[in-house]
This record gives structure tokens, sequence and C-alpha cells, in this order.
């Protein structure tokens, strides 16, 4: 039996488990944004609609197509960075994260699987790796599945 007042350690014990509960939130957001990053970066690019289409929905799948995806810049150059503007909208998601929510990360363009597979030359099963390298990372987290 703890020495004290019962309210005080009742109250305490909340508040622990509150700021615990806030710190293990706010490093699946972290690992998310992350795992999202190297999605992103690592969609192979010909126009850049394909990279632009990764969405995070928390809850439940997003199934929106981005229309206005960043296009390639008058150089010429198709290999361009993921926009400010699309990491940010998805930063807004992954805030919205709850205890018990999944997370999705998804791609709703019909050629994501076989972009995934190879069909492009330039980085086949980048999904597959990030997904992995995810894991990893949570891993360190004592009590959050990966499927």
């Amino acid at each position: 039996m703890p020495v004290g007042n019962k309210k005080i350690w009742k109250s305490n014990l909340k508040k622990a488990g509150e700021i615990y509960r806030e710190k293990k939130l706010s490093q699946v957001r972290a690992v998310t944004l992350q795992t999202l990053r190297e999605v992103m970066l690592g969609s192979p690019v010909d126009t850049g609609r394909f990279r632009s289409n990764w969405m995070v929905s928390a809850g439940k799948r997003n199934k929106v197509l981005n229309e206005t995806y960043h296009k390639d810049n008058k150089s010429g150059k198709k290999d361009q960075p993921v926009s400010v503007d699309e990491l940010q909208e998805n930063q807004k998601e992954i805030a919205k994260l709850g205890d018990q929510e999944k997370l999705y990360i998804s791609n709703n363009l019909p050629y994501a699987q076989r972009l995934e597979e190879g069909h492009s030359s330039q980085n086949k099963g980048f999904f597959r790796r990030a997904k992995e390298n995810a894991k990893a990372r949570f891993a360190v987290l004592d009590d959050v599945v990966v499927k």
C-alpha cells in the first residue's frame, strides 16, 4: 500500500499515463512521417503524378486521387523533389492519429502495384523496403503493431 494521500497517488498515476501516451503517439507520428518520406522519395518518377499521390489517413484508407501534382521543372529534370505542400498535407493527417487508430499510407493510382513490382526500372520494391524499415523502427516501441 502506498504511503500518503491516495488522491495524490491516483492523480500522479493518471498524469504519468497521459505523458506516456503522448510520448508514444509522438514517436509513432515521427516514424510514420519518416516512412512516408521514404516511400515518396523512393517512388519511381516520370511526370510526378505517382509520387504526388501518396496519401496518409488515420482510421480509414483515403481513396482520393491528387490531380494537382508537382510537375517537371523547366529544365526537364524528372526526378523532382517531393513538394513541401504534399508533405504538409500528409503531416496534418499524421497529427490526427489517435491511440487505437490504424494509419494508412496508400497510393490510389491504378498502376501503383505494377510500379512496386518493377514495371519501371527505377526502383523495384521501394514500398516493401520502406515497410520493412518501418517495422524495424517500430520494433523499439513495445506495443505498436505493423502489418
